[in-house]
This record gives C-alpha cells, structure tokens and sequence, in this order.
C-alpha cells in the first residue's frame, strides 16, 4: 500500500480536518507501511551486500592469484593458461609459426604434418620413430646381434681346465670350456693303444672280463648260462658243452647234463595218455585233420522249441535254435577254412518230404535251416524231430 496522508483541513480549527481518532488511525497504517517497506529493503540489502561480496573484483581478473579473463570468442587466453595445456600447437604452415617459439610446445604444420620443437633460437624438426629397428641404419660400434655374426664369434677367453658339471648359471664360453675339458678326460681314459684300442673288438684277452668289471664273463662275449638253484633262478646264455659221456644226456634247470629218466612213467608225465586231457585233445585235433576222407565233426539232435538236445556228436560243443527250423551247429575245433569242408545233412521222415540247407558257414559254425512242403506249393520252416549232419573235410 501507499502512504496516506492526514487530513488536516484548510485552516486552523476550521472544522475540515480529521479528528484525533482517525488521524491516529491513519498514523498507525503509514508506520505499518513503514516497517514493511523497510524489512524489505534490508532484506534486499542484505542480498545485494551478499552478491557484493561473492563478487571478484576487476582487479582481479587476468593478475596473479586471482582469476582469468576471456577473449572476444569467450575462451581464456593463451598468456593465462599452464604451458601443458597448450603444449602442441598447429600453424597452417612453416612460415605462420611465430618468430619465437617456447620451449616445452610442439608446433605441428598442417600442410606438412611436420613437427617442430623451439631449441631456443631456431625450430627444429623432429622425426617420426622408424617402427622397428630393420630401418635404422647400424652404427659404428654398436652393432646388431645376428645368428650370423654368434656363428663366427671366436671364443676369446676360453678356459678348458675346469671339468665341473655345467650350470644354469654358466656363461655360454664357460660351459663350452667345461665340455671341452670333459671331453679331453674322457678321451685320455680308454684304451687307446694296442690291439684293444677299439673296444668292439677284444683279442688276445687270457681272462674274460667278469660282469663287474664291465665285460661278458665269457671270452665269446657272450655270457654263459647260470643254472637255477633251490633259491635262485638261472640266466640265460651259452650252455656248457657236453662231453663224450654226456651224449645221450640231457641238460637240466640247474645248467647240468643229466640221464633220461627211464621206467614206467613218460617224462615226468605220470598216468595213461587218455589222463593228459589236453595232450588227448591236441592229439584228437591233430588226428581229426590228417585224413580228409574221415567225419570232422557229426551231431546228431532233437528239434523243437528251447535248447535241441545233442543225443551224440563228435568236435560239436552246442547247438543252438535261433528260430523255428534255423539252427547253429559251433565246432569244438575250428575248421582250417571256410572252403574246405562239406557236410551232409538228413532229418526224420515226414509227410512232406523234409529238406535242409545252407544259412552260413564259418570255420567255427555251421548254421542249417530244415524246411518241408506246407502244401504242394509252399514250405516253411520245419523243427524236426530228429536232425543228423556230418562234416566232411575241413
């Protein structure tokens, strides 16, 4: 609101002018007013006075310790930046760098893309890294390390006296001395002098070396043979030679020559031969197969459902029935080939004139199937009740 002022008439007592009430009234407004308007600019005041003082001074601005200015285009100065801020400088060209440059500042020509640096009077140019050392040119005392140039280093300073073991931590022309120096020891420590100088090859020897001392025992060279004894087993190697007397003896476990034995019993092999099964079966084998004109194998069986009953046979260890009328006959003894045996087969009389054929035949087996006429047509598969085959050959 706005002051308002007293009405006080135009003239002393006049009778125009307010009375004490209202003129008190109107007073007490316009000190409200007054106490308002006055908060309020001590309160502006106060702000300005806040502003005031967070405010920089000018002269301040681009001095020492107090703060940058900024350019027409609103950026700080170069004059006011740290030297690293602006440390690479571009320049369209060579002849737009100024007449003096600053240590510290790289200038790149943009035309060029060259780099220069300021040495203090003049710009120097400064060279891009080759990328690799193939296009640095060697120079005159340090020179390139090549397999070329290891190959043909002589070995300066090379010491062969002495003949330690070599370790990690030898140097290369170190270790070379201490080979060298094994080398040279061995070489002096064979026989290297008379007939014996070739070791491969020992003559005129009046003792064989034993084992121990690194030789044979034996002046062949060839050890000879140690018999077993009740706690030790034997070795092998020449056996003692027979004489006169030992012709007809036989030489034994223990590197002896000793009688046959003699008497009822075979060797040391005692029973009939029938007791030896499996020198009866290598026999039996051996005589199935000497003459082709005899069986090799026969069996004789019961078809029908579950495992066929064998009611005789000769080399047949089972017969299986894979299906109704499908049987396999496996041989205790293999044949010698699958092309070299036959066989004959025959079942019991039926109705319908039975037959039998060939499935497979391998060394080991013989699979058959019996068929008979189902009609005048047709036949099927037959599980007889009596199946006889006979292997020939084989």
């Amino acid at each position: 609101m706005s002051i308002v002022p007293l009405n006080i008439g135009s003239a002393p007592n006049d009778g125009n002018g307010q009375d004490l009430r209202s003129g008190g009234q109107v007073i007490n407004a316009n000190f409200a007013e007054l106490d308002q308007r006055t908060t309020a600019a001590q309160s502006a005041a106060d702000a300005a006075q806040a502003a005031a003082d967070a405010a920089i001074p000018g002269t301040q601005k681009g001095q020492p310790n107090g703060v940058a200015g900024l350019d027409g285009n609103g950026t700080v100065p170069a004059s006011q930046l740290p030297s690293y801020v602006d440390d690479v400088l571009e320049f369209d060209s060579f002849a737009t760098l100024p007449a003096t440059g600053e240590t510290g500042k790289i200038y790149i020509t943009k035309d060029t893309n060259s780099q220069y640096r300021w040495s203090g009077t003049q710009y120097v140019l400064l060279t891009a890294s080759p990328g690799s050392t193939d296009a640095v040119p060697e120079g005159a005392v340090n020179k390139y390390w090549t397999l070329a140039r290891t190959l043909g280093s002589v070995l300066t300073g090379l010491v062969t006296t002495n003949p330690a073991v070599v370790a990690a931590t030898d140097t290369v022309l170190a270790a070379f001395g201490k080979l060298q120096r094994q080398i040279t020891d061995l070489a002096s420590s064979k026989a290297s002098k008379g007939e014996n100088s070739d070791i491969t090859s020992l003559v005129s020897l009046s003792t064989p070396l034993s084992v121990s001392q690194g030789g044979t025992g034996s002046a062949s060279g060839v050890p000879e043979m140690v018999g077993a004894s009740a706690s030790n087993a034997g070795t092998k190697g020449l056996v003692p030679a027979p004489s006169v007397a030992d012709r007809l003896k036989v030489l034994s476990g223990a590197g002896t020559w000793v009688p046959l034995p003699t008497g009822s019993a075979w060797g040391a092999i005692t029973g009939t031969l029938s007791a030896q099964t499996d020198l009866q079966a290598a026999l039996d084998t051996k005589a199935l197969k000497t003459d082709q004109r005899l069986p090799s194998a026969f069996v004789t069986f019961s078809g029908g459902t579950g495992t066929p009953s064998i009611r005789g046979a000769f080399n047949v260890s089972s017969v299986v029935r894979n299906s109704q009328g499908d049987y396999t006959i496996n041989f205790t003894s293999p044949m010698s080939s699958v092309s070299n045996y036959t066989f004959l087969a025959s079942v019991a009389q039926s109705l319908y004139d039975p037959g039998v054929s060939i499935l497979n035949m391998t060394a080991s087996s013989l699979r058959i199937s019996v068929v008979r006429w189902q009609d005048y047509q047709n036949v099927v598969m037959y599980d007889a009740p009596t199946i006889c085959v006979t292997i020939l050959g084989g």
